[in-house]
Formats: structure tokens, sequence, C-alpha cells
């Protein structure tokens, strides 16, 4: 795997964002990360390990995340960019985000959400599907072991003896599979005692000559003639062997032909019994065949009108209730139809009482009208009898006025 950017945002004690560019670091191979303590050197590569793996080494497993955020953050970011696979051909992109849950302080989950880079686009992948151990080539405890040495172990590695340094790294990377000193120590006995008991067989055979390798080589081509002379007649002997299975199960198959003879010998008789009366009832079919098809007929027509009449007679007796309930109900309608030209009367003199009540009201109303017209003429002649006088005294008053003024043709003449 090959770092190429790493984002961080609310872990640990990166408060603000954070990016990393690791290009420019692995561009000459080795790179080093320093710092003081609690600077946020190990948060990196805990940066790394909650993308990758979703679990942080400091957390101890123990799925407490809230520990992992910033106590002045409500989010935590994370967004790691690498190369994986074979020969880190393929780019990957891994977010991993969190948000702390404000009714339980303490739930705090990380989501994670992987990419894949293909001719440009990144394609999202499922994390359940993608075995990310298979493409890094770790799973999570060997990534832990191999990649981060955990902090107060690497001063005390350096200070110890060779043997116990060996030890520590034993312990540190599970490495006691790899000690073969005993396993390498058994396998040598084994085979020493195995190499004894062949030096032993070669004694027992004695001193090897090139005459004695020869007869013995004379010896074993004789045997390979030998053998393939019996394996051309143990090959001869197995055609044989296939042609007498082939003979015994065509005997057997006749066996059975002659058993199966036998039995149907034995019902040859019955069969022509049987024979016999199946012609004889061919022989009557074919003579009384009109006959019989003349009685079929006659019973189906019998049957046929066994039905009509059972349901004529349903019908009949259906007829005669709905006579009977006819009737009723015509008696029902005829002392109903008496009682109606009563009803019909009743309702005459009704209407014509409600109309009599409704002229009466219409009367009752106009009289009221015509008396509300009467107090208004009333009204109104006295108040023309009252103009009138006032016109009779004031007409009287004028003609007083006139005989009191002197006159007018005397005073003119007086003037002149």
């Amino acid at each position: 795997m090959i770092p190429l950017s790493l984002k961080i945002n609310g872990l640990a004690s990166y408060k603000s964002e954070q990016v990393i560019d690791f290009t420019k670091l692995t561009a000459g191979g080795l790179f080093g990360i320093f710092g003081t303590v609690g600077s946020g050197k190990s948060t990196i590569l805990d940066a790394i390990t909650l993308a990758l793996f979703g679990e942080v080494e400091k957390l101890g497993r123990n799925e407490k995340h809230y520990n992992m955020m910033n106590l002045d953050k409500n989010d935590l970011l994370v967004e790691f960019g690498f190369l994986a696979g074979a020969n880190n051909a393929d780019e990957y992109k891994i977010i991993a985000k969190a948000k702390r849950n404000k009714e339980n302080f303490e739930k705090v989950m990380p989501d994670r959400k992987a990419f894949k880079n293909e001719n440009g686009q990144w394609v999202p992948l499922d994390l359940k599907q993608t075995n990310f151990e298979l493409i890094l080539g770790l799973s999570y405890d060997n990534f832990r072991r191999a990649i981060i040495i955990p902090q107060g172990k690497f001063s005390e590695f350096l200070s110890l003896t060779p043997a116990n340094r060996r030890e520590m790294l034993m312990q540190l990377f599970y490495l006691q599979k790899y000690d073969l000193g005993d396993k390498s120590k058994k396998v040598y006995y084994k085979y020493a005692d195995l190499f004894k008991e062949c030096e032993t067989q070669l004694l027992e055979i004695g001193e090897v000559t090139a005459e004695g390798i020869k007869e013995k080589t004379d010896e074993l081509a004789n045997a390979e003639i030998t053998l393939e002379k019996i394996s051309i007649q143990y090959n001869q002997k197995g055609k044989t062997l296939s042609e007498l299975e082939i003979l015994k199960k065509k005997y057997e198959e006749l066996f059975k032909s002659r058993e199966i003879y036998v039995e149907l010998k034995k019902q040859e008789q019955d069969f022509l019994f049987r024979g016999k009366r199946l012609s004889e009832y061919e022989k009557c079919r074919t003579e009384f065949r009109d006959i019989l098809v003349a009685e079929h007929e006659l019973l189906k027509r019998q049957q046929e009108l066994k039905q009509k009449l059972t349901a004529i007679t349903e019908e009949k007796a259906a007829n005669l209730e709905l006579k009977e309930k006819l009737k009723l109900d015509f008696e029902n309608a005829k002392s109903a139809h008496d009682k109606k030209d009563d009803l019909i009367l009743l309702s005459e003199d009704l209407k014509k009482i409600a109309e009599i009540k409704l002229l009466r009201q219409k009367v009752k109303e106009t009289d009221v009208k015509i008396a509300e017209t009467g107090a208004n003429f009333k009204a109104v002649s006295d108040k023309i009898q009252g103009l009138k006088s006032k016109a009779e005294e004031k007409s009287a008053e004028k003609k007083k006025l006139q005989e009191s003024l002197p006159d007018l043709i005397m005073l003119s003449r007086i003037q002149s």
C-alpha cells in the first residue's frame, strides 16, 4: 500500500481540518514524522487505521469511539486516499465520518464509505463485500503489528540484548511459528535414522560390480519380456472373460424368457376362453347394436321426461304458492284500495281546510293592511284639513290687510 493523501478533522488533537499530501513525501522513498509529545503524530496512524479498518489501536477495540473525537467538535472526518492491489496499480479512497449524539454523548458510530478510481470516476464499493485485508495483504492485527510499534516499546527494544531482542520481536510479531529449531532437529534425526537403515540394506547386498550389474540388467530384460508375454496373455484372457460374461448374460436372458414362456403357456387356455367370449360379445354387439342403441335412447328419453315432469311438478307447486301469495296480496290491495277512497276524500278535505286557513290568514293580513292604510289615510286627511284651515285663516288675514291699506290710486294722485 502507498498512501496518497490524508484529510483529518475533529480527530483527537486535530480540531481544524488538516490535509497531508503523501505524494511529495513518498517521492524520496523515505520520510519521517516528528513533533513533541501530544502533537498528533500517532493520530495520523490512528486516522489511517480508522479509515482502513474502522478501528483505532489506542481504543483497544472497545468501541468507545467518543474518546477519539475532539471535545470541542461534534463532527469527525477522515478521508484517506491510497494505492493498493497488484503492484499498487489501483487507487482507492475511504471516507470515515462520525457525529456526536446530543442525547447520548457516548454514542459515536463512524460511518465508512469506500470508492475505487476507475477511468477517472470514483465508483462506490460495498464494504461488506470488499475484502480490504486481501487488497492490502494485511489483516488488522498484522497491520497493527507490522506498521504500528506500540509506544514505550521502541526504546526498550534498543536497549535489549540480542537474545532478549529476538524474544521481544517474537512476541511483538508472533514469530513463534517461524522458530524451526526443534522441528528441524526432529526432521534431521528422522532422516538420519532412515539413512542408516538404507546403508545397512546396501551392506546386505554386498559389493556391486560391472558383471553383477550386467547380470541383473539381463535378468531385468528377461523379466520385462516375460512380463510383456504375461500382459498379452492377460489381455487375451480378459477379452475371453468379457465374451464369456456377454454369453452368460445372454443365457440368463434366455432362461428368463423360457420362464416367461412357461408362465404364458399356463395362461394359454384362459386367454383362449377370453378370446372366445370376446368374439361372442362382438357378434352380439353387432347383431343387437340397433336394439341396444334404441334402448339406450329410450332410457335416456325416459330420464329426460322424468326430469321434465319433476321440473313441471316443482313449477306447479311454485305457481300454486305464488297464486296463494298473489291472492293474499290482492285482498290486501283491495282493502287498501277501499281505504284509499276514504283517504282521498280525507286528503281533499284536509286540502280544503288548509286552503281555508290560508285564505283566512290572507284575509287577516289584508284587514291589517286595510287598517294600517285607513289610519294612514285619516292622518293624511287630518293634515289636509289642517292645511285648509290654515289657508282660510291666511286668506282672511290677507283680506283684512287689503281692506286696511289706503287706495293706491288716491295716493298717487295726491303725490302728483
